[in-house]
C-alpha cells in the first residue's frame, strides 16, 4: 500500500481534522479518511476515519502505525494553514 495523495483537509472541531487519503492498494485506488488530533500547530495523533471496503481497517491502522512521523510532517504545511484559516475567520467576525 502506497499513498498516492491526500485532498481535503480540513478542520472539524478546534484540534481535530479530517483528510481524504488516497492509496494504491493492490494495484487499485482507495480512498480512507483519516482523523488527526491536533494541539496548536502540531499532529500528536492519528485514527482511521471512513474508507473503502476493498482494504481492511488492520491493513490502514499499520500503515498509520508504520508511517506516523511521515504523515504528521506531510500534513504540517496543511494544519498551519487551516488554523491561521481559522484565525483569520474569528478576526473577521469580532470586526
Amino acid at each position: 500500500m502506497e499513498l498516492i495523495r491526500f485532498t481535503d483537509f480540513k478542520l472539524t472541531e478546534r484540534n481535530k481534522a479530517i483528510a481524504k487519503m488516497f492509496f494504491d492498494y493492490n494495484g487499485n485506488e482507495v480512498m480512507a479518511q483519516f482523523i488527526f488530533y491536533l494541539q496548536r500547530d502540531e499532529c500528536l495523533g492519528i485514527r482511521v476515519g471512513r474508507h473503502d471496503g476493498a482494504v481492511p481497517t488492520v491493513e490502514l491502522e499499520n500503515y498509520i502505525n508504520k508511517n506516523k512521523p511521515d504523515l504528521k510532517k506531510l500534513v504540517k504545511p496543511e494544519v498551519v494553514r487551516v488554523k491561521a484559516e481559522r484565525l483569520q475567520m474569528l478576526a473577521s467576525e469580532n470586526s
